[in-house]
């Protein structure tokens, strides 16, 4: 139900009016690694991986993790999506986990468990988006109709929230709190399928 709802933004029309938008991606992509070949072997895969969720990134949410411009971060994240792959089962079989640790302080986090706390700030960031998408699509939809403030979107694309938001899913379906994990799932399984 859900993917029906968002497959018209990943379709291959949408994709294809891209083509600019991914040109320049790559050729960030070929920069990054001809930067690093001078140095040292690259780690492909890492480069492939900052690549696709860069670009995942800033098509579905106008935002960018940075992770082309920064080889050790993206071999940091590439060790959190790992960690995210090893960890999914004992989440699911002890959900409570994932509530818990979120009560933990961000500064011990880091200092004690900084996969697990990027992997927090990324969630909190998406938290924080659908939060935003939520809010520019009331008022771009609410009552005071003469009013209208224009739904945040880039190239004149709405965004991955928005186009949740404009669906005929449920109302539960379009809480913050779910679109942040749906746009998190688009983040962790889009930039690591494709890399």
């Amino acid at each position: 139900m859900r993917r029906s709802a968002i497959s018209s933004y990943f379709s291959k029309s949408s994709i294809a009016d891209l083509e600019p938008f991914i040109h320049k991606r790559v050729e960030l992509l070929c920069d990054s690694l001809r930067s690093q070949s001078r140095k040292a072997p690259v780690d492909v895969h890492a480069l492939f991986l900052a690549y696709a969720n860069d670009t995942v990134c800033a098509y579905s949410f106008d935002y960018s993790m940075n992770l082309l411009e920064d080889p050790d971060i993206a071999s940091d994240w590439k060790m959190t999506i790992n960690a995210i792959a090893s960890l999914t089962p004992l989440i699911k079989q002890f959900p409570w986990i994932i509530p818990m640790v979120r009560r933990i302080p961000g500064w011990f986090l880091q200092a004690t468990l900084p996969k697990l706390e990027r992997l927090l700030s990324l969630q909190a960031r998406m938290n924080l988006e659908a939060t935003k998408a939520i809010e520019n699509y009331r008022d771009a939809t609410g009552p005071e109709k003469s009013e209208r403030k224009q739904v945040e979107t880039t190239e004149q694309k709405p965004r991955f929230l928005h186009q949740i938001l404009e669906s005929n899913l449920a109302s539960s379906e379009k809480t913050a709190e779910r679109m942040s994990q749906e746009a998190f799932s688009i983040i962790a399984a889009g930039g690591e399928t494709v890399a």
